[in-house]
Parts: structure tokens; sequence; C-alpha cells
């Protein structure tokens, strides 16, 4: 974890230091003192019900497993993106899963699984966002933006497609494995081969048409909450933008915080908004202050409620961070 959070750290320092060069900070002092901080009231309160949305949307991805009260679920996915914000290595993907294995008894990697599907989930949407865009606004999206997305589609095609197959032709698609472990010392082996048969069975929401109509609806509600938020955000400082911009900077955003950084995407959230917003010609002392304040309204009601349900579930900031790799079902 040393070294993570050491490339992270440089990442964020690099990162911070391509946006704050060009930054006027007379100006950035300026635009803050004219704000209307009210704004960010309801781009908390959009982040929030975001969070509200994923732990009901997992409560379907997980019932092939167990059903699992949404108060439970949300309890967990608050204190996973808690970790996200405090934590390296985006520590908090390994440890929501661990958080509501410990407190329901389902096993832990089952329910990873149910992380990869979400993410998978989260990715399709994106890229539904993307598209929807493209189509009525595309003349004004560079050419990177289209690339970065075409690529990105092609990963996440293959994922669904490995996924799918995983669930639908467990064995097969075990023995394909076991195949190309041969190599590999037996106990590693047998290992893995346990773990993916664990993983498979977190993989049952695939198979039912109903459940995954559900989630793709869910997933649609989710991002309208972080698009919404971005919205009142932007309306802090008086940046009245095209109906898009906001579903654009949504997906420069999450393209961007898929890079490693420091706890929080220190920097690279920086970075990330400064180009979306460049898309639409603000300057990037305006995108720079945008960036602050969107990163107080996505981190202050996660710190204060991750805090909470850290003292409700009874863990300690130490405990959490020691979550790592799976060891018999002690983590995902």
């Amino acid at each position: 974890m040393k070294k993570q959070l050491l490339f992270g750290l440089a990442i964020s320092v690099l990162a911070l230091w391509w946006v704050l060069k060009d930054v006027d900070f007379a100006r950035m002092g300026q635009a803050l003192r004219a704000a209307q901080y009210w704004w960010l009231v309801p781009s908390m309160i959009f982040t929030m019900l975001g969070y509200v949305v994923r732990a009901y949307r997992w409560k379907f991805l997980l019932m092939p497993v167990k059903s699992i009260r949404t108060r439970s679920l949300f309890s967990a996915t608050i204190i996973g993106f808690f970790a996200n914000v405090v934590l390296p290595a985006r520590l908090g993907e390994i440890i929501r899963p661990w958080v509501i294995g410990r407190r329901e008894g389902v096993s832990k990697t089952a329910s990873f699984a149910t992380i990869v599907v979400e993410r998978i989930f989260d990715v399709s949407t994106l890229l539904l966002c993307f598209g929807l865009v493209a189509i009525f606004y595309g003349h004004s999206l560079p050419d990177s933006f289209r690339r970065g997305a075409i690529g990105l589609f092609s990963i996440n095609l293959a994922g669904v497609a490995f996924l799918v197959a995983l669930r639908l032709r467990t064995e097969a698609c075990l023995r394909l494995v076991a195949a190309l472990l041969r190599p590999f010392p037996d106990r590693i082996s047998q290992r893995a081969l346990s773990l993916l048969r664990a993983f498979a069975g977190g993989l049952g929401s695939l198979s039912s048409g109903h459940h995954m109509l559900r989630i793709s609806l869910l997933s649609i509600l989710m991002w309208l909450t972080i698009v919404l938020s971005i919205w009142t955000c932007l309306l802090s400082l008086h940046l009245v933008l095209p109906a898009y911009a906001s579903a654009i900077l949504v997906v420069v955003i999450s393209l961007g915080i898929m890079i490693p950084s420091a706890p929080g995407y220190l920097g690279v959230m920086n970075v990330a908004c400064q180009t979306g917003l460049a898309i639409f010609g603000v300057d990037k002392t305006t995108a720079f202050t945008f960036s602050i304040l969107y990163l107080f309204t996505q981190h202050v009601p996660v710190l204060i409620s991750g805090f909470y349900y850290m003292w409700a579930e009874n863990l300690s900031l130490g405990e959490i961070s020691h979550v790592g790799a799976p060891e018999g079902e002690a983590a995902p």
C-alpha cells in the first residue's frame, strides 16, 4: 500500500502543479467572494441522494446472494466511499463488500462480484450518456473525447461478455481458466479457481432480465443525481452553460478519477474539471474554482456521514485500512 500511496501522491502533485500554474489567484478570490454558496446545499443533497440510489440498486445486485435491507447497504456504501476519500488506492471498492459481508454474513467474494457488476452498469450508463450527447451535440466535442469513449466502450463490452459467460457457463469458464493456470503451482491454481467460483455466485443478477432492467433504470437515476449535483454547483459560480454541459462533465470527471491519485481524487479531479469546462470556453481559473467547490460538495457530506456510520458499525479507520487481498472469507 505504501508504494501505491506514493505513486498516487506523485500523480496528484503533478496534476495540481499542472492546474495551478495557470490560475490567477486574485481572480479566484473574486469568484469565491461573488459565489452563491446556497447552491452548494442542493448539490450536496443530490450527492447523498445518489448514494441512496446506489445502495438501493445494490440490493437487487445482491438479491441472488441474499436479501439485505437498503439501510445496511447504505451504511456499507457510505463507509466505502468515505474510505475512497481518506485512504489511498481506492480501497473503498474492497471495503464496501467487506463491510456488508461482515455485517450480514454473506460471502465477501460474492459480494465483491456485485461491485464489479455495479461498475459495469456504471460505465454502460456513462457511455449511454455520452452517446446521447454525441448524437445531438457531437460537433461540440473534441476528437480525443470521442476516441476515449470508444476505448472505454470496448473495454466495457469485453468485461460484460466475460461476466455473462462466467455466470451462464460457469463450469466451462472454470475449465478454461484451469487450463490457463496449469503452469502455476497446484495450490495457487486451486485457490484462484475457488475464488472465481465464489465470484460467479455473486453474478446472479446477470441471468435475470427483470433484475437487469431495474438495475439499468436505477443506474440512469443515479447518474442523473450526479448531473444535477454538478449543475447546481456550476450555478454557485454563476456559470450558465448549455443543458448538456453537466452530462459532459460527468463523463470527463468519471474518466479522470480512474487515474491513480492521492486520497479524495485530489489533483486528478481538478484536472478533469478544468478539461471538461474548457470544452465550453471556461477559463482555467474559473474551472479550478469550480473544482474546489465541487470537491467540497462531494467530500463533506461523505466525511460527516462516514464518521457516523463507522461509529455505528463499531469500526475504526485503522481496521478498514488493513482490508486487503482475499484470504479465505476475510476479505473480498
